[in-house]
């Protein structure tokens, strides 16, 4: 095209535009299980040249839905993979992959599948326990039984629940402690003026900074440990407990503190 600008007679420039819709499909599509929600898939990059495709488009269905009811997901650019979400565990799903430009479509990959995983259980371990012994806790449930969609238990996470705690206040459920030299950190919960204690308890001279508990039906347990001069607290809000240790030694007034904030 040909162009005139103020001062210059005349300037020549090349547009270059697509000639055509991307000729090749991709090559090389596989498509693997993350999750029972997710799946990743990836492919080759079509050669460049003539219908050269400005990005890739993923079509995607269950193998028991009709073509016309899948799903498509495009990517920003020429990205060799991209992660389906928000799929149903446990279901068989076929994928395509096309390039695609300003002119049009390019011609779909032959078909891949990937299978989701299954879901994780939905029912909690039942009749949950925990029994104190001197400086230990120990917590006992009954193991949970996975239905024929769900996945394989293979082991259990003993944590506070989402729905009462804050991602970033999530309790970090403590070394035990063996004075002197022991680690606690302890984040605060969403309880109003619950239990709050950022110690590194190296005994003696650990910093103890304790507030009373406002929220209903907490529990404050304190009991002699088997470490000389050391105590456990033991503190529970609806939903959430944690439990630590630390050493007293240094502290022999704390016991008329703690005395103020019966349980």
């Amino acid at each position: 095209c040909d162009t005139i600008f103020p001062g210059v007679s005349k300037v020549d420039c090349v547009c270059v535009f697509p000639s055509t819709e991307p000729r090749d499909a991709p090559s090389e599509v596989k498509a693997s299980s993350i999750s029972s929600k997710e799946i990743k898939v990836t492919w080759r990059q079509i050669n460049p040249g003539p219908g050269r495709p400005r990005g890739y488009e993923v079509s995607y269905r269950k193998d028991s839905e009709q073509e016309e009811s899948g799903k498509k997901k495009k990517t920003a650019g020429n990205e060799t993979s991209m992660v389906l979400t928000g799929l149903e565990g446990n279901s068989v799903y076929v994928i395509t992959v096309r390039g695609f430009n300003s002119i049009g479509q390019g011609p779909a990959s032959t078909a891949n599948t990937a299978k989701t995983k299954k879901d994780p259980p939905v029912q909690p371990p039942a009749n949950l326990m925990w029994i104190q012994e001197g400086t230990n806790v120990s917590l006992n449930w009954e193991p949970v039984k996975s239905k024929d969609n769900e996945s394989d238990v293979i082991g259990y996470k003993v944590r506070p629940p989402y729905n009462t705690l804050q991602p970033s206040q999530l309790i970090l459920i403590l070394s035990r402690s063996r004075c002197p030299g022991s680690i606690i950190i302890l984040s605060r919960s969403r309880c109003p003026g619950s239990i709050l204690i950022l110690s590194r308890s190296r005994c003696p001279g650990s910093i103890l900074i304790l507030s009373r508990s406002r929220c209903p039906g907490s529990i404050l347990i304190l009991s002699r440990s088997r470490c000389p001069g050391s105590i456990l607290i033991l503190t529970w809000c609806p939903g959430s407990m944690s439990i630590l240790t630390w050493c007293l030694a240094q502290y022999p007034s704390l016991p008329g503190v703690l005395a103020q904030y019966p349980s």
